[in-house]
């Protein structure tokens, strides 16, 4: 579909009241210096204007929040021309595939269903027209409630591979994995027909993504002491950084050490990048939340100079820099509601 300069001229004039709602770096340092969650609330609102949970609790901080961002999201769809609606569809995938993670782990512990409909995020499900599908999840019973309800829908697949295996081994993990990679690979696949302005943020991002999933399930998967061969099947080997030969290289890793080892020789050629292997030789708790926002601001850095006299592209940029930063942020504001409530609990 041709999209006009009128089309992306539009959506940045209806933008520019959000983009004063991103958090500077001074914002956001600023939430170590706050002690309590109300007031943490307090200053949150500055910046996300509907912010306000019930209940002053970490996950009712991040249930609102979340909320929050689907509503900017939903603002930024309505206004954007189609290619960028198809990406922003498949954006909200992540949450589709979280309501459904979220309703298996339900089934398995046998929770309420009042509990269970608490925890799920309805509005993706709405915005992407899947309503009566989430309906179906949330009142299941039992696996043969859940295959029943994923019969029509691009999950079907996954989930009858998945039970059979948690069967066999009482495991969740196949299944888990296998829906993560399929939002990875539904991306990749909607990416191949968008305009090439839109394919190249769009591709870029989703690259990006990937490497960061591939460093974070590798990894894991070696801290965790699980075997390298059983997560092979769903690490993606198209990223930005890292292509088949690479990611073969690093699924043979015997260790962490030994994984530290191969990223440097891979990554010695890469300066931008060269940090990650030091980071992850010495991890701290707040070690996967640098790293997927360094991938992001690197993958944002990549446009910022041939952008300037271009309305499509800045605003392209715009939209990308708006959804994404606000992620970045929710996930600051959820940790530091953590650390207050942690700390709350020692007293």
């Amino acid at each position: 579909m041709k999209v006009t300069i009128d089309d992306y001229g539009f959506i940045f004039v209806r933008l520019s009241v959000i983009k004063s709602l991103l958090m500077s770096e001074d914002d956001l340092s600023k939430l170590a210096s706050i002690g309590d969650l109300e007031s943490l609330g307090i200053y949150t609102k500055r910046f996300f204007p509907s912010f306000s949970p019930e209940e002053n609790t970490v996950w009712e901080y991040e249930w609102t929040l979340w909320n929050t961002y689907f509503a900017i999201l939903e603002k930024i769809l309505i206004a954007a021309p189609h290619p960028i609606q198809i990406f922003l569809k498949s954006l909200l995938v992540k949450y589709e595939i979280l309501n459904l993670k979220i309703c298996i782990y339900g089934v398995i512990e046998q929770t309420s269903l009042e509990d269970r409909y608490h925890r799920v995020f309805d509005r993706p499900s709405k915005i992407l027209e899947r309503y009566d599908f989430l309906k179906r999840l949330l009142i299941m019973k039992n696996f043969e409630d859940l295959i029943k309800a994923v019969h029509s829908t691009p999950y079907r697949k996954i989930v009858e591979e998945g039970v059979q295996k948690f069967k066999e081994s009482g495991d969740i993990f196949y299944l888990e994995h296998s829906l993560d990679k399929f939002y990875y690979t539904n991306m990749i696949e909607k990416s191949k027909f968008f305009p090439h302005r839109e394919k190249n943020f769009i591709e870029g991002f989703i690259r990006a993504e990937i490497d960061y999933n591939s460093l974070n399930l590798i990894y894991r998967a070696l801290f965790n002491g699980i075997s390298l061969e059983l997560i092979k099947p769903y690490v993606i080997s198209n990223g930005l950084l890292f292509k088949h030969n690479e990611i073969k290289i690093l699924i043979t890793s015997s260790s962490i050490h030994d994984f530290i080892i191969k990223l440097k020789r891979i990554l010695k050629k890469q300066k931008d990048f060269a940090i990650i292997p030091e980071k992850l030789s010495d991890p701290n708790p707040d070690v996967w939340s640098w790293l997927s926002e360094f991938f992001l601001n690197k993958y944002l850095e990549r446009f910022q100079t041939s952008i300037v006299d271009d309305i499509p592209l800045i605003s392209i940029s715009l939209i990308f820099k708006l959804l994404l930063l606000k992620q970045n942020e929710i996930k600051r504001i959820s940790a530091r509601a953590i650390q207050i409530s942690l700390a709350e609990e020692k007293y």
